[in-house]
């Protein structure tokens, strides 16, 4: 290659872009080093106009059946990431189905409340928490027994003393008007203390189920604090029965009616809200639940069978004199409510736990 001649009119400082043209001159001359793929920038997809986005990154275990990832990896193996990075996450994508839209609440599916179970967790209950369950009943029902069973041996004594001993169950056309009455009164307030023993019991057989046993006094107050909404709920249901005795629609319509509201006492003691409102849960609770309960309580009857015929057999031991009569029909009445203490106890935890078993199942469908 010639080189040129200086220039004579090119000072000292002015030689450098000459001698950077020679060397761009002689770059030039060489040849060009092929570019190799790695330096060539990554290719776009085509994308034709108004065409949907390329989809999201999927891993090679979201291949599709009979459809190979193109992964540019030897051995069919997916990309290398780097150390300690794992695969993009594929993208969600919106379910098209309909919502899953849960039960109604209050809507109970049926079977789901176990029959079996549930007796033998009431008779566990009753067993392992004998005096915190059955001690309502007792310092309730017994005392009120024995008041109910003095004071008609006691007119029969005095007032009746010319009159033919009977009772409640045996009133014949030879009682007056005014025995009749005084039998009822009596026999009306001793149901009404029961009520509230259950209601107490109901207390009682709650907190253990939840493990917090309450005391006597903790299991009794809530009961007579709220006497008046225990007597609402009485009357509604001998409202209904008394309705249904007449006619022979309320005969079909009374059994109905009886197990929508069989566990409105429970409500009423455990959710501490009105009459109505306990009524009305007892109403949606309840609702595809009626066999299920209607089958535990015929259960529950079938086991307590042995106490009622004992009873049976003991009723018929009262014949003889006057003054027989008189101290077998007070000496009745008391045994036979501590005969029926137990089985007021057994009912009792059977439909109690059913209630708190409805309730949960159904708290567990709002939340879903």
């Amino acid at each position: 290659m010639t080189r040129r001649p200086p220039n004579p009119f090119q000072t000292p400082g002015e030689s450098a872009p000459d001698k950077e043209r020679e060397g761009s001159e002689e770059r030039s001359t060489e040849a060009p080093t092929p570019a190799g793929p790695e330096d060539l920038p990554p290719a776009e997809p085509r994308r034709e106009p108004h065409a949907p986005p390329p989809p999201p990154f999927r891993d090679a275990t979201d291949a599709e059946p009979g459809r190979e990832e193109d992964s540019g990896a030897a051995g069919g193996q997916g990309p290398a990431w780097p150390a300690g990075q794992g695969a993009p996450q594929r993208a969600e994508q919106p379910d098209l189905e309909a919502p899953h839209r849960p039960d109604r609440p209050g809507r109970l599916q049926r079977g789901t409340i176990p029959i079996f179970d549930t007796l033998r967790e009431a008779a566990s209950l009753i067993n392992h928490n004998r005096r915190t369950v059955l001690m309502p009943l007792v310092v309730v029902t017994i005392p009120v027994a024995v008041i109910a069973a003095l004071l008609p041996a006691l007119m029969f004594v005095t007032v009746w003393r010319h009159e033919p001993v009977v009772t409640t169950g045996t009133l014949t056309t030879d009682a007056t008007t005014m025995m009749i009455f005084f039998l009822v009164l009596i026999t009306a307030v001793e149901a009404l203390f029961t009520q509230v023993a259950r209601a107490a019991t109901i207390v009682a057989v709650a907190g253990v189920a939840r493990g917090s046993p309450p005391s006597l006094t903790e299991a009794l107050d809530p009961a007579f604090n709220r006497i008046g909404g225990i007597l609402v709920l009485i009357a509604v249901i001998v409202m209904i029965v008394g309705v249904g005795l007449l006619t022979l629609i309320g005969l079909i319509v009374m059994p109905y009616l009886l197990l929508r509201l069989a566990i409105a006492f429970d409500a009423y003691m455990i959710e501490d809200g009105s009459p109505w409102s306990a009524l009305g849960r007892s109403w949606s609770l309840m609702q595809g639940n009626m066999l299920r309960l209607l089958g535990l309580l015929g259960l529950a009857a079938i086991c307590v069978l042995p106490f009622f015929v004992i009873l049976s057999l003991l009723a018929g031991m009262g014949e003889g004199a006057r003054s027989f009569q008189i101290l077998w029909m007070a000496f009745w009445g008391v045994l036979q409510a501590i005969v029926i203490l137990p089985i007021v106890a057994f009912f009792t935890a059977c439909t109690t736990l059913y209630y708190l078993k409805a309730r949960a199942i159904e708290d567990e469908a709002r939340v879903a």
